[in-house]
């Protein structure tokens, strides 16, 4: 016979005891499936007060977002139906309207060649914030047969591969605007101004001379940079004779009305100086000074940053940049460099890593992308191949 644990036998006052205990738990559970309903309630009541903002409400706050960055002005489109339908979409928008424009977004090197389209990344290219920190990765499965050229206002300056048509490239809404077929490109350049029919007006107005900034002198060491900081326009001057630097920065409004007070904050930004000057808010990224200045040391060969407020100049990251010796991992600070240099930030390098070698990729189509020796100084070309003749267009 079987144990007694294991057989289903009750006395009748354990019955009659589970018998009274099951109508709480009946009672139980209806308070539970109240309350549930209760708080579902609430819930759909404070979702639904969200989404019954006042169009003019919606509109104001989606143009507040929309001018601190359109990819958070995205998010706040995607909250629900009526946000969205009351707010204008950005796709077909994306190029020709400037507010959709990404402007402190840049497209993050990768290093070790993973160039935009490069099989391991799958059609995916991170991008970044200069003034966030914040990083986006998106699928871009058009650099399968597009090469990046250069980023400009957020957008991407592409080659297409088989015919050589340069387009633009708004990475978030991936509207695509094309230029005009390298062949026409003089044609349409020539002459300079437009006259009316009457032969009195010209149809674009003359330029205008804002400031005098003066040239590079390889005698004087002087090297003159203009960076855009919160809206402001700032003149740069690194001294490259003599140790320790001398570096200033200028408002560029003082310079025109005769000032000349040097600058000594920055609003705790970096500005990164190369071929193409950054300014990187420091609080976004730890490993940023800021109020400095970060440029190559060409005398001591080691990426540099000089301090505003106390004129000194110390390394701005480990690693040495003689015989291309930056170790890894790598700090953000060499990314955020090498978006300074266009030659090495579209091919999936990263600067001073690594020795530079020759654009192999897809060279059917494309030639150069390394550095030539030329008079003494290395200058930086691309070769498009178009139908009748190579145009260097960079």
């Amino acid at each position: 016979m079987p144990s007694s644990r294991y057989q289903n036998r009750r006395p009748a006052a354990a019955l009659a005891a589970c018998g009274r205990k099951r109508a709480p738990a009946v009672s139980l559970a209806a308070s539970r499936s109240t309350r549930r309903r209760r708080t579902s309630a609430g819930a759909d009541s404070s979702s639904s007060s969200w989404a019954s903002l006042h169009e003019d409400l919606v509109e104001l706050i989606a143009r507040r977002v929309l001018a601190s960055d359109p990819v958070d002005y995205i998010r706040f489109r995607a909250v629900c139906a009526r946000w969205r339908s009351t707010t204008s979409s950005p796709r077909g928008r994306g190029i020709v309207d400037e507010r959709f424009h990404r402007r402190r977004w840049m497209m993050l090197p990768e290093g070790h060649g993973l160039y935009p389209g490069h099989g391991k990344l799958r059609g995916f290219v991170r991008f970044f914030n200069l003034s966030t920190g914040d990083f986006v990765r998106v699928h871009l499965p058009l650099f399968r047969d597009h090469c990046v050229l250069d980023s400009v206002e957020g957008l991407l300056l592409l080659q297409r591969d088989h015919d050589s048509a340069i387009r633009l490239l708004h990475p978030f809404t991936g509207d695509i605007l094309d230029f005009p077929p390298l062949e026409t490109l003089l044609r349409s350049t020539h002459p300079p101004q437009q006259v009316e029919e009457e032969g009195t007006e010209p149809w674009l107005p003359p330029p205008r001379l804002i400031a005098k900034l003066p040239a590079a002198k390889p005698d004087t060491g002087l090297s003159y940079h203009l960076v855009e900081c919160d809206s402001e326009i700032l003149a740069i001057t690194i001294t490259s004779i003599g140790i320790p630097k001398k570096v200033s920065v200028y408002r560029l409004t003082d310079l025109m009305l005769g000032r000349t007070v040097p600058v000594t904050s920055i609003g705790g930004n970096a500005l990164f100086i190369g071929k193409r000057n950054l300014c990187v808010r420091s609080k976004a990224f730890p490993t940023i000074v800021g109020d400095t200045i970060v440029f190559v040391h060409i005398n001591e060969l080691y990426l540099a940053q000089y301090h505003l407020k106390s004129g000194t100049l110390l390394p701005a990251s480990d690693g040495s940049i003689i015989g291309h010796a930056i170790p890894s991992p790598r700090s953000i600070i060499y990314h955020i460099h090498t978006c300074c240099y266009r030659q090495e930030w579209n091919k999936g390098c990263i600067r001073y890593q690594g020795k530079s070698q020759k654009w192999r990729v897809k060279r059917k189509w494309r030639h150069g992308g390394s550095p030539h020796q030329e008079g003494g100084k290395y200058q930086q070309m691309y070769f498009i191949r178009s139908s009748s003749k190579q145009t260097t267009v960079a």
